[in-house]
């Protein structure tokens, strides 16, 4: 999305100033035996195996990019 002539991309200093859009679909948090998973309604196969998915809701990297 373009917003003001800027791209939106989420990383920048005017984070404030200019929130990242929202999703246009909705989603919905499914049991998985641990904390739940958010699907999106794009995903209606991966809801119904919330149960047995592995989510890592953690990462790390230097770069702020995320560039190796």
């Amino acid at each position: 999305h373009i917003r003001d002539g800027q791209r939106i991309t989420g990383m920048t200093a005017r984070q404030k100033s200019l929130p990242v859009c929202p999703s246009k679909y909705q989603f919905k948090k499914h049991d998985n035996n641990d904390q739940g998973v958010w699907v999106s309604e794009l995903l209606p196969h991966t809801a119904k195996v919330a149960k047995e998915l592995c989510v890592i809701n953690s990462t790390f990297t230097e770069a702020i990019n995320h560039d190796p």
